[in-house]
Formats: C-alpha cells, structure tokens, sequence
C-alpha cells in the first residue's frame, strides 16, 4: 500500500511539472510569437490605387457561376487571368472592363 501512494504521489508530482513547463512553454511563445511591427505585406490605411487579386470562387461568387463555369470562360476568352504557376488570379477591375468592351447590354 505504501508503494502506491508513493507511485500516486510521484505521479501527481510529473503531473505539476509537465503542466508548470507547458505553461512556461506557451508563455513564451506567445510573447515570441507577436512581431513588434506589422508584417511587410499588411499595407497602410488609405487606397494606394492597387486592387488585389481575387480567386475563382469569387469571381464564380460575383458572376452567379460556378467554378467550373468561370473555367470555361476562361479557356473561351471571355474572362481575363492570370496564371502564377498553377494558381489562376483575376482582377475584377479588368473582368468588369473586359465585358464592357466585348458584351452588349439590351433593353427593352
């Protein structure tokens, strides 16, 4: 009986330390973790006239298509991309401009 309660008590002991050295560990890393400045691609407040790129879920998303859809007017010409190795990017600026040049609007 005595050899349990001292296994139990080293036990509870272990369990101390490894739980005060996780605590130490995670303070740490938070305080490391957080850069004095802000990241280099984080930009200003303001407009600087740069538009981001947008992806194909967007463009489906603001066209009222699908993925796929956009895909296919892609390989037809109908929507200007661009391809950064195997990642396809879009600017709406130039998507709106494009269907301004090359679609007709009806009314009636």
């Amino acid at each position: 009986m005595a050899r349990l309660k001292a296994a139990r008590g080293k036990i509870t002991d272990l369990k101390k330390i490894m739980n005060a050295n996780s605590t130490k560990a995670r303070l740490s890393a938070s305080r490391t973790s957080q850069p004095e400045h802000p990241p280099a691609t984080t930009l200003p407040p303001g407009d600087l006239g740069v538009e981001p790129y947008i992806n194909k879920k967007e463009v489906a998303r603001r066209l009222g298509r699908t993925p796929r859809g956009v895909d296919k007017m892609m390989q037809r010409g109908q929507i200007p991309y661009y391809k950064f190795g195997y990642r396809v990017a879009y600017r709406w600026s130039e998507i709106q401009n494009h269907f301004a040049e090359t679609c007709r609007v009806l009314r009636g």
